[in-house]
């Protein structure tokens, strides 16, 4: 925990002594000041609090953290910096009034007006800042957004941004322009004033030095596509805060917006980009060739010539023929997000640590009704060679079984395929009653066969219509059944996740034990 701290303020408390302890009037051994740091941020409020459960825990801990920075100096010197490193500022109506809340609007006023010199001290701390508008139409969040523009441009040190479902107006981007020290900027949802031109963002991506940005536009409710932009900017004019040699992450789910950074003169060095809809993806493949330095890929829907250009006369995968996509011009990717189709258009040799094929193709429901997408050596991505680097797959269930699948090479040979693989998460789709889940279950062991790599398995989405007793004795008694240890000996962890986590199973040093609702299940939408 210690080591997540700010690494001047981290020198900094080397430098003070540490605490005198007293009993009465006996003194008692000093503790070192390493183990009082690692005590105070064990209560380190959550980095992210973009959302409503992340705050609610934060507001909890940071009562902790205000009666510790009452103890003593030292104890203030580390307290408060984790007190007010995050301010997460919504404008939403209150469950149980009705009423509109809009949140630390007091603090926002005295920053802003700087007469306040507590109000600049808690300033000087916060490095990461979420404003959030739940609009009310009765009430319009122009006044709103217009006192947290005032404040921000009061935080020197703020280093993260997020703006989400707000109107972006010429005084917040000219705020956001003053902020020297932010590095990361998400836009969310956000709808543009029809007063901001070309010009306001050339002054914000010319002040700000950015290594990763999120552009998620709203969407038109008629076709759930972005909206698009309003008169007097234009998607090149967005672009200049993506094309700088800084930027290592990239999230949007414009389209437009990555054919004009594949157009633009700078194409960043990303290390991560992620994108909802991919319209073509021999283009998009042909932009992240040019980036030797991406880790990491995240792809939503996947539509385009490459995979609607194939549906014409399909009739099973298994009968496509295209030239795959090579991802040996990608030597650093480790991560990869995809729809399962997607592992057919894609083929090795790769160093991938890595494979979600979790997601959807538009006008695809039908071929997945068939049962289209099993694995097969036309799998290039999974099944074309060895990957002695894979240590971790999330994939659809009828990769992994399915009725015809005996008869396959390499069928309960898994391991043969992913020799170190550790993490398995099997995605299942539709809702599974208890005693179907058995079979089902049985059915992922024996086709995926022994693996003594292999420490966790996990079903991320699984709906299961419960009739029968309660999770825990049901999940035992599976687990006692099947005994999937045998397959895989060093199996530590099995878990069960519907909306929230049925379940999960533990075994260390051969002892067995359940834990009831726990949040260890992995889920293929989130990483």
């Amino acid at each position: 925990m210690a080591a997540e701290m700010n690494p001047k303020d981290s020198q900094a408390t080397l430098e003070w002594s540490s605490p005198e302890r007293r009993f009465g009037d006996k003194e008692l051994p000093l503790i070192a000041n390493e183990i009082y740091i690692d005590i105070i941020t064990y209560f380190d409020p959550p980095k992210d609090q973009s959302h409503s459960k992340f705050r609610a825990i934060a507001k909890e801990r940071k009562k902790v953290l205000g009666n510790l920075a009452l103890v003593c100096r030292f104890f203030h010197f580390v307290s408060l910096p984790l007190m007010f490193e995050v301010l997460a500022s919504q404008r939403r109506i209150d469950q149980s009034s009705g009423t509109l809340k809009e949140d630390y609007i007091p603090l926002l006023r005295s920053v802003s007006s700087g007469t306040d010199p507590l109000a600049s001290t808690i300033c000087s701390q916060i490095r990461k800042v979420y404003i959030d508008v739940v609009e009310n139409p009765a009430s319009p969040a122009r006044p709103y957004v217009k006192t947290c523009a005032a404040a921000l441009s009061k935080m020197p040190n703020v280093t993260t941004l997020m703006l989400s479902r707000l109107l972006l107006t010429g005084q917040l981007l000219e705020s956001t322009s003053q902020l020297s020290n932010l590095t990361s900027l998400n836009l969310y949802h956000c709808d543009i004033s029809p007063g901001i031109l070309a010009a306001d963002v050339l002054a914000l991506a010319s002040s700000v030095k950015l290594e990763s940005l999120s552009l998620m536009f709203p969407y038109n409710s008629y076709d759930h596509e972005p909206q698009a932009l309003p008169v007097g900017i234009h998607m090149t004019d967005l672009v200049r805060l993506a094309a700088t040699p800084r930027l290592t992450a990239l999230c949007t789910n414009s389209w437009e917006f990555i054919c004009c950074l594949a157009s633009a003169k700078t194409i960043p060095p990303l290390r991560k980009l992620q994108i909802d809809a991919v319209y073509d993806l021999a283009a998009l493949y042909k932009f992240v060739c040019r980036m030797s330095t991406l880790q990491e890929l995240e792809m939503g829907e996947v539509r385009g010539p490459n995979a609607h250009g194939a549906l014409n006369e399909l009739q099973g995968w298994s009968n496509v023929d295209f030239k795959a996509l090579s991802l040996a011009s990608l030597p650093n990717l480790r991560r990869l997000y995809c729809p399962p189709h997607v592992a057919y258009l894609l083929q090795g040799p790769h160093n991938l640590e890595f494979i979600s094929c979790s997601g959807f193709l538009d006008d695809l429901d039908e071929l997945r009704d068939t049962g289209d997408f099993l694995m097969s050596a036309d799998t290039r991505l999974l099944m074309e060679m060895p990957s002695k680097s894979m240590q971790e797959l999330l994939l659809p269930l009828e990769f992994v079984c399915s009725d015809s699948d005996k008869s396959k090479t390499w069928y309960g040979k898994m391991r043969e395929w992913f020799p170190n693989l550790k993490i398995l998460s099997i995605v299942i789709e539709n809702q599974v009653a208890p005693d179907s889940f058995h079979e089902l279950f049985e059915g992922v062991l024996d086709a995926w066969g022994p693996q003594e790599t292999l420490t966790e398995l996990h079903f991320p989405t699984l709906d299961i219509y419960w009739k029968t007793d309660s999770n825990h004795s049901w999940f035992c008694s599976l687990m006692s059944d099947l005994k999937p240890e045998k397959r895989f000996p060093n199996l530590c962890t099995v878990s069960l996740a519907a909306v929230a986590c049925v379940g999960t199973w533990y075994r260390a040093d051969d002892a067995i034990s359940w834990k009831e609702g726990s949040e260890s299940a992995k889920s293929p939408y989130t990483h």
